[in-house]
């Protein structure tokens, strides 16, 4: 895939995300995100490396594509984990080689997600 397409694999349909917004699909990135205030999306390595290969490999292609659309778009970010009151925590997920099993079946089974 060059830089330059921008034609997608196959035909999108789009249903509108809200009438107030008839150039937004839902299913968009826009839509979600919903109506949180998130300027990015940060994902724990050790979790997306249980995903099936499959996932994986698509997951891949979509940033690869990302990276030829904004070349330029690295910078250095860091990323904080902290708890409902807003103190500084270790994250446990952190170690993508070693992960954090407990921590893992604590996310599977989190009733606020």
């Amino acid at each position: 895939m060059t830089q330059t397409d921008t034609t997608p694999a196959r035909p999108l349909l789009c249903e509108p995300f809200r009438d107030e917004y008839p150039d937004r699909c839902a299913g968009d990135v826009h839509d979600w995100f919903d109506l949180t205030y998130a300027s990015y999306l940060v994902l724990p390595r050790s979790l997306l490396q249980l995903m099936p290969p499959a996932w994986q490999h698509a997951m891949v292609q979509l940033l690869e594509r990302a990276n030829e659309e904004f070349p330029g778009a690295h910078g250095t970010y860091s990323v904080h984990l902290r708890d409902a009151a807003g103190r500084f925590v270790k994250d446990p997920l952190r170690n993508y080689r070693y992960p954090d099993a407990q921590a893992i079946a604590d996310v599977r089974r989190d009733e606020r997600l």
